[in-house]
């Protein structure tokens, strides 16, 4: 393990470590796997990749989101700036450390931003839980409701943490070319519906796709048969 720590451009510091297996020369660089952890988390959430992929030859990093971990900042955005600093990170590890190309594995906010990010050496993406907009949970209200609470709540964050929630919508996004991507979510999942998972992966763009539905809910543990599933993936 290697420890990370960058400042982005809006002066916050992240933090972060970066794993090889034994015999590797860290100084050669080579490919890497870079988790995105979700809401209420950090770096930590992403270590179950470092023994399934180093033994490969594939370098894992892992960081804290700004608002997050060890990182400095007071809010997420849930997606917004978490797509400017993944890829300003991976600006970081290809300049610096020669790492590339990357594949990104997020889930939930993580996931979100990973189909987000757009950078040249993103060749993957593994989204497990991702919504199709930051304002499309679910809301247990009259319907007649819903459109005043949005409007609070676009207000309240833009005035809080300077960024528009509608901004956010990973299903909005279209680009030219687009990489392969495994799509997993909970069949169970209440806080996002299967279904935005559906949509997401009906919407994207690149026929080499896959979606597995996957037991339990949005916080349940993941099987091992997702994680067989994505480091497969990422082998190929």
């Amino acid at each position: 393990r290697h420890p990370l720590g960058f400042i982005n451009s809006r002066n916050i510091t992240l933090i972060g470590s970066y794993y090889h297996g034994v015999g590797m020369d860290p100084t050669l660089g080579g490919p890497c796997v870079i988790y995105l952890h979700g809401n209420a988390s950090s770096q930590l959430e992403g270590q179950f990749l470092v023994p399934n992929l180093c033994k490969y030859g594939i370098f894992v990093c892992c960081f804290d989101f700004a608002g997050c971990g060890c990182s400095g900042g007071q809010y997420i955005s849930l997606g917004y700036f978490e797509k400017e600093d993944t890829e300003f990170l991976l600006d970081q590890l290809h300049k610096h450390f020669n790492l590339g190309p990357f594949i990104l594995w997020g889930r939930s906010m993580g996931a979100a931003t990973a189909l987000l990010t757009d950078y040249p050496l993103v060749i993957g993406r593994i989204s497990d839980s991702s919504f199709t907009s930051a304002i499309a949970t679910s809301m247990h209200l009259p319907s007649f409701f819903v459109p005043a609470v949005i409007w609070f709540l676009k207000k309240q964050v833009i005035q809080h943490a300077n960024f528009d929630i509608e901004a956010v919508s990973p299903i909005s996004v279209c680009r030219q070319s687009e990489v392969p991507c495994v799509f997993g979510h909970a069949e169970e999942d209440q806080f996002i519906p299967f279904e935005q998972c559906r949509r997401l992966y009906d919407n994207y763009p690149c026929k080499m796709k896959f979606l597995m539905q996957l037991p339990g809910g949005h916080n349940s543990r993941r099987k091992k048969n997702w994680i067989r599933l994505g480091v497969s993936f990422i082998l190929e």
